[in-house]
């Protein structure tokens, strides 16, 4: 049972970093076609920068919810009490996360800091993700 977990793992990391390699390839061509219909097609400028903006949004999301997966243990352990509402689930973002203990009174110190911070860049920030 040990060696096929093992060998899931090695595959799962494997099929992982072709993913990943695929996305930054998609990913950069598609930026790149945003941006030249953004220069040579003027009239299409701010519908183009507008998609652009629609994709880094997106990204910024996406990032957002594998960090709160991948991260789980650590931020769970330093950033909130215990039994409290936890990282780690792929639909939570981590604003969602701190929202949630935000409003269950069940930061810790760096974990309100955090969420002060975000809450610093727009208000409620934690809170309105929830």
């Amino acid at each position: 049972m040990k060696k096929f977990l093992a060998s899931l793992a090695i595959l799962a990391a494997i099929l992982g970093l072709i993913y990943y390699k695929i996305i930054i390839l998609l990913l950069a061509w598609g930026i790149t076609e945003i941006l030249i219909q953004a220069v040579y097609k003027r009239k299409f400028f701010k519908a183009s920068l507008g998609i652009l903006a629609e994709v880094i949004f997106t990204l910024l999301i996406l990032f957002d919810i594998v960090f709160n997966v991948l991260l789980a243990v650590p931020m769970n352990r330093l950033l909130i009490e215990r039994g409290s509402y936890q990282f780690g689930d792929r639909k939570d973002t981590i604003s969602r996360v701190l929202g949630v203990n935000e409003r269950d009174n069940t930061l810790k110190k760096p974990g309100r800091v955090i969420a002060s911070f975000l809450n610093f860049i727009e208000k409620d920030h934690c809170k309105k993700s929830i």
